[in-house]
């Protein structure tokens, strides 16, 4: 397994690891500021704390990967594959992960703001208490995703797929950008679309005995406002 010495790791050149086999390799703690990772090999590798601020993984494999509390403000990972990596309580603000595989990624207490996931496949991935204000999400699929208490406030969900369904589920754990959210949301799909993909979900929903209205109806108000 290899290791980074992380005391030294802000002295390298820009480009050591471009193109690197790195698969497990350890970054806890490193300061990695603006290293170029593109198209490195870096499945399961450890980045705990490390500080990657402007760091570049454009086309790397992350895929399980630890990132866990790591700054990533306006790192670029256009194109990588995350998949099942973990983000916890990272700093992702201003980011880039369009295109990039986010399936089972766990963003959970992370800050995506103004982050850019135009295109990214987000299915099953896991933003619960993420900060997700300003992000773009255009274009992505969130099938499956969870985004309970997640801050939605003037994130683009324009054509997101799965978007409806996700932002519903989150919707009942009452965090008030998530009704401004499904709003976008069924406004972009059209009223009579968004009413026929959320139904099913608002039959559930009532028969666990939560009222669930579709915005912008004549029917009485839910319990749980929309603003």
């Amino acid at each position: 397994m290899a290791e980074l010495d992380p005391t030294a790791a802000s002295t390298t050149p820009a480009r050591p690891f471009a193109g690197a086999a790195l698969s497990d390799a350890r970054f806890i703690r490193a300061d990695l500021r603006g290293m170029d990772f593109t198209g490195a090999q870096l499945d399961g590798a450890d980045f705990t704390g490390a500080d990657l601020r402007g760091a570049k993984f454009t086309g790397a494999d992350l895929s399980g990967a630890v990132l866990n509390g790591s700054q990533l403000d306006s790192a670029d990972f256009t194109d990588a594959g995350l998949a099942n990596a973990d983000f916890q309580r990272a700093v992702l603000s201003g980011a880039c992960l369009a295109t990039a595989d986010l399936t089972g990624a766990v963003f959970d207490g992370s800050r995506l703001a103004g982050a850019d996931l135009t295109g990214a496949d987000a299915r099953s991935a896991s933003f619960l208490r993420a900060d997700l204000s300003g992000a773009n999400l255009t274009g992505s699929d969130i099938t499956g995703a969870a985004l309970a208490g997640a801050d939605l406030t003037d994130a683009n969900l324009t054509g997101t797929t799965g978007a409806t369904i996700a932002v519903f589920d989150a919707r009942n754990a009452i965090h008030w950008s998530t009704g401004k959210a499904l709003q976008a949301i069924a406004q972009d799909r059209g009223l009579d679309d968004y009413a026929n993909e959320v139904e099913p979900e608002i039959e559930h929903a009532r028969r666990q005995g939560i009222d669930a209205t579709a915005p912008g109806t004549t029917q009485q108000p839910p319990s749980i406002s929309w603003a």
